[in-house]
């Protein structure tokens, strides 16, 4: 095991080559102009949205659901007295061939979604 110790010299030439490009490796002043300013950043800052925004967002979204909605609720009323009127009918149909009696037919029509007396 004959390993050498490097002697002074070699350590110093070997931190002098090491070192030797420092100036082309660490940031200038001129460098540091070129980044993120606090003003910069303040203003690209201001195209973001803000809670504010976002909550304004939210709003108009659930404005635009209960909408929709409401819209849906009264589309699906409309379908339902249709079949409703339809199920009237055929309990007037089948009252006067007397299939049903006067009981069982006002029972059935006192049934929900639209009851009628």
């Amino acid at each position: 095991m004959d390993e050498k110790q490097p002697t002074n010299q070699e350590m110093l030439e070997t931190i002098l080559t090491s070192f030797s490009d420092i100036e082309t490796r660490m940031a200038t002043k001129d460098d540091l102009k070129s980044f993120a300013t606090k003003d910069y950043l303040d203003e690209k800052l201001k195209s973001f949205a803000t809670k504010e925004d976002l909550r304004v967002m939210q709003h108009q979204i659930l404005d635009g659901m209960d909408d929709k909605l409401a819209d849906l609720k009264g589309d699906m009323i409309v379908a339902m007295r249709k079949e409703d009127y339809k199920v009237t009918e055929l309990i007037k149909m089948l009252r006067q061939k007397e299939i049903l009696n006067e009981n069982e037919s006002r029972t059935l029509l006192n049934l929900q979604p639209f009851p009628q007396t």
